[in-house]
């Protein structure tokens, strides 16, 4: 395969002023494509833009909030009074609020989702429609192993995330007929202003996560997930629908499987609680499972299941 080359095309990405968000900019641009750097840290959105022209590529600074309409489509219009378009969006901007739920105010609460969710929704929905209309568009959602499988604390956090994961597959199913695909990344990229802001949770020091975290830390770098990014934001990229988790080398898709489960003996016969907790073993038994591509892969998969023709 040839260098993946963006040369004539327009990117945003929010969160651009730091850690990963500022690595995607700084790749994109090195590989031709003029970048709008969004970040509310407006002086970091402008030392990136500063390394973009010095390496002679073509960037332009948001200070736009995510949070709200009016600020994402601030971010999209932008792009286009100055590049003239939007081919590719990079959903990654983020915050935390640390703490035990029973703790946790619902204004913490909904500002972690006024800008992951809402914040994707909000620059989305403008650039969506710059690409529907022209046939054509990337966009990476940033998820995280937090939204797919979390353990104790960041409960938002993890709310945000696993929201991102159902809007990225539902906007792949709605994007497949106006050539845009969407796609998310769980990276491990570690050492973010955002979690280094955030509040210890006591959880993250059990040794489970002490040992991993501390062999994969020099490892876990920008440079490490920033390829699967380019990637997913070059034409040459056909998937569409898909979470990919990326770190410190490794790569890997991460997905909702269907287990082979239990049917009832008799069809039309409701089962009873008991014989539910009697096959229960057999009901969440992992070894025999299907990846749905959408909800109805899952009635088709029980229908199958229940031998029943779907014509």
């Amino acid at each position: 395969m040839s260098q993946l080359d963006f040369t004539g095309q327009v990117a945003i990405v929010t969160g651009g002023g730091r850690n990963l968000g500022r690595g995607y900019c700084l790749e994109l641009a090195r590989r031709g494509a003029a970048v709008v750097v969004n970040d509310i840290d407006g002086d970091a959105a402008d030392a990136v833009v500063e390394e973009i022209e010095r390496e002679g590529g073509k960037g332009l600074a948001s200070r736009d909030t995510v949070a709200t309409a009016y600020g994402g489509k601030a971010i999209v219009a932008k792009a286009v009074e100055s590049f003239g378009t939007v081919d590719i969006l990079v959903n990654n901007a983020g915050n935390v609020r640390a703490g035990d739920f029973a703790d946790l105010s619902l204004d913490d609460f909904e500002a972690v989702l006024a800008v992951h969710l809402n914040g994707a929704f909000c620059v989305t929905q403008p650039a969506w429609r710059i690409m529907r209309e022209r046939g054509r568009g990337r966009i990476v959602m940033t998820g995280s192993a937090a939204g797919m499988y979390p353990e104790q604390g960041y409960s938002e956090y993890a709310t945000a995330k696993a929201g991102i994961i159902g809007f990225t597959r539902a906007l792949a199913a709605e994007g497949r007929d106006h050539g845009i695909h969407v796609n998310a990344i769980l990276p491990q990229a570690g050492g973010s202003a955002m979690t280094s802001t955030a509040g210890p949770i006591a959880s993250l020091k059990d040794a489970k996560f002490a040992g991993p975290d501390a062999s994969l830390g020099p490892y876990k770098s920008v440079e490490a997930v920033s390829p699967l990014v380019v990637y997913l934001c070059s034409p040459e990229c056909a998937h569409t629908g898909l979470a990919l988790s990326a770190g410190a080398g490794w790569f890997g898709r991460v997905f909702v499987g269907l287990t082979n489960g239990w049917t009832t003996p008799e069809l039309g016969v409701p089962a009873t609680a008991e014989e539910v907790a009697r096959h229960f073993d057999e009901i969440v038994d992992t070894e025999r499972y299907e990846v749905p591509d959408g909800a109805s892969d899952e009635l088709g998969h029980i229908a199958k299941r229940l031998g029943l023709a779907t014509g």
